[in-house]
């Protein structure tokens, strides 16, 4: 999955709203049932110190993405969080489907199984009065189910395919990770797809609450048998024709050449994280690495010399030739190329002479680097569009243009749908997805 958690992923962007003298935890109580039928509900109980992310991952076996991932608050494990199980088999097929509750290094999962029939003896004290009145207190995650005809196509150059949607969602809109290979359009409950050049793309098709993916990969357009040039064929006519093949083998040897450029990198920690696709794509690239070897620490904290090194990775920024600027900057420091070069082009100041490069990125800060990146690269939102977010008056001043042209631009939006937390930290991995956005944009 690439840019497809576009939505999604904003809203599990992960935070804490004040600050513990002792380690974050989340404890999960055992489920009421091991074993569930589609259309029943698993309500989810426990403790929590911290808020956090709750994703509900489907069997391994089947291949299908995380039902939902939300941001959930401390006291909701305590009143209990309400999963609905949908009806369709295709979707919530039979197995053991697990549930995370994570925030940094703090996590806790428990798993139960659903399967077609459940034999059970209905409990009335426990079901009435477990952890109290739920019918009162507890929170709803309603999942909107969408599944695709088919998850994976080969298409042509210049073909195109329809793909047909299943979905109750009465508004969808499309994410796709690379245009010049695939585009797509929507009509109804039916997603197009056209192969532009070859390549392999995602297309992604989402909701408000869930989403589903197509991976098309596009090959070459078959080769037309024409007849052999006859003597009345012009001598311009067959050079045009020579030429014309030249480019085209030009153009796949260089096509070629660049999907070979890309590594394929995996780490142990991200199987069911989020950002998965996000954080392969730019490791893939060279733009991001592991903080060890097979461990890239999703969940942990980034520093500013860090996002910053990111940038510079993602755009090749022109080497800086000046003296130095920043005191806490030495020469020999790992991230003074990046650093120096993001100053160059404009997209860090510092404060003084300092830059705080080991300082946690804000996540206000993190869209003022951004979004100056997006200028630098070209682009700007100078008419930003939507309301102010609720926590407006603690956005700082020098940050309020880039975090309302970023989320204009599709590249960051709040940690609520009315809260954007402008102090909040940022991890390695809301990082990674800032950047993939950004990157595949420009």
């Amino acid at each position: 999955m690439k840019k497809l958690f576009s939505l999604l992923l904003t809203l599990t962007l992960v935070f804490s709203v004040c600050s513990f003298a002792h380690a974050a935890s989340i404890n999960l109580d055992s489920l009421q049932y091991d074993v569930y039928m589609r259309g029943e509900t698993v309500t989810v109980y426990g403790t929590s110190d911290v808020y956090f992310t709750m994703g509900l991952y489907p069997p391994e076996e089947s291949s299908l993405p995380a039902k939902l991932v939300i941001v959930y608050s401390p006291s909701a494990l305590a009143n209990g969080i309400e999963i609905e199980l949908g009806d369709d088999e295709s979707s919530w097929p039979d197995g053991t489907w697990t549930i995370v509750c994570q925030s940094g290094s703090a996590r806790d999962e428990i798993s139960f199984e659903i399967a077609e029939t459940v034999d059970r003896e209905e409990d009335e004290t426990t079901s009435s009065s477990n952890k109290g009145n739920s019918s009162s207190s507890t929170i709803t995650s309603t999942v909107t189910i969408i599944s695709l005809e088919q998850t994976e196509i080969t298409l042509a150059v210049g073909e195109t395919a329809e793909i047909a949607i299943t979905t109750e969602a009465t508004s969808l809109s499309l994410e796709m990770d690379d245009e010049s290979i695939v585009t797509a359009s929507l009509s109804g409950k039916t997603l197009s797809v056209t192969g532009r050049k070859r390549g392999t793309a995602y297309v992604w098709v989402l909701g408000s609450s869930n989403y589903a993916s197509l991976r098309v990969s596009v090959v070459a357009a078959t080769e037309q048998v024409t007849e052999a040039p006859t003597d009345e064929e012009t001598e311009e006519e067959t050079e045009a024709a020579t030429e014309e093949a030249t480019e085209e083998a030009t153009e796949a040897a260089t096509e070629e050449a660049t999907e070979e450029a890309t590594v394929a990198v995996s780490f142990n920690d991200i199987e069911t994280h989020w950002a998965k696709d996000d954080i392969t794509y730019l490791a893939s690239r060279g733009i991001v690495s592991g903080m060890s070897d097979g461990i890239f620490a999703p969940d942990q904290n980034v520093t500013r010399a860090q996002f910053v090194t990111m940038l510079n990775n993602a755009f090749s920024l022109p080497a800086y030739e000046g003296d130095a600027v920043f005191t806490d900057v030495p020469a020999d420091s790992w991230y003074y190329s990046a650093v120096m070069a993001a100053y160059q082009a404009g997209i860090v100041k510092g404060s003084g002479d300092l830059f705080n490069p080991d300082s946690l990125v804000t996540r206000q800060d993190m869209a003022v680097f951004a979004y100056r990146a997006a200028q630098y690269k070209g682009l700007s939102a100078d008419n930003p569009t939507g309301e102010a977010f609720d926590d407006d008056s603690d956005i700082s001043d020098y940050a309020k243009d880039s975090v309302y042209a970023m989320r204009t631009l599709g590249i960051i939006n709040g940690m609520t749908e009315t809260t954007f937390s402008p102090l909040g930290n940022a991890t390695r991995a809301q990082a990674a997805t800032i950047i993939a956005k950004l990157y595949r944009l420009v």
